[in-house]
């Protein structure tokens, strides 16, 4: 249960992640639609495949496809976030946390790779860092439900039922 919980976390977050705009694509137009919107060799073209395949739960393709962003811009910290995304699905926490560390890094204020760092933090049972990246989401975006969801399941992890 706990897993699936995870599991359904990361794919909301994908959703509200960086990697340029959240784009929607059925099975048949989803070339085209990824072609039309970004340039095919650019960036941001494969930090949206990665997204693509973080979604269909092909994280190892994923991380292929962030790993192309970053030879192009080494700087994208939508492509540090998609790869720490998919490390984070395949369990690879310590490299998904260097992947979000190196993205906030890039953009300070990138809420959602405090979040997801934060998501990673409470996996390893480490409430205490995971506290702090929640709130600093929060205090970058406050108008984000799933921040205050996160914190109040870190609260309730560490047995303050008060703040959860």
């Amino acid at each position: 249960m706990k897993k699936l919980l995870s599991v359904i976390i990361l794919i909301i977050s994908i959703f509200i992640s960086g990697c340029g705009d959240s784009l929607y694509f059925s099975d048949e137009n989803k070339k085209q639609s990824l072609e039309q919107n970004f340039k095919e060799g650019t960036p941001e073209y494969y930090c949206q495949k990665a997204k693509q395949y973080v979604i269909s739960g092909d994280y190892k393709e994923s991380i292929k496809y962030a790993e192309e962003a970053l030879k192009i811009d080494s700087n994208s910290f939508d492509a540090y976030n998609v790869r720490g995304l998919a490390y984070a699905g395949l369990e690879k926490y310590e490299l998904s946390i260097k992947d979000f560390t190196k993205s906030i890094e890039l953009n300070k204020n990138f809420a959602k790779a405090y979040n997801n760092r934060g998501l990673d933090y409470m996996e390893l049972k480490k409430y205490d860092i995971a506290l702090k990246d929640f709130n600093k989401a929060i205090e970058i975006e406050s108008n984000i439900a799933d921040y205050y969801y996160n914190r109040g399941k870190c609260y309730y992890n560490i047995g303050d039922n008060k703040k959860s």
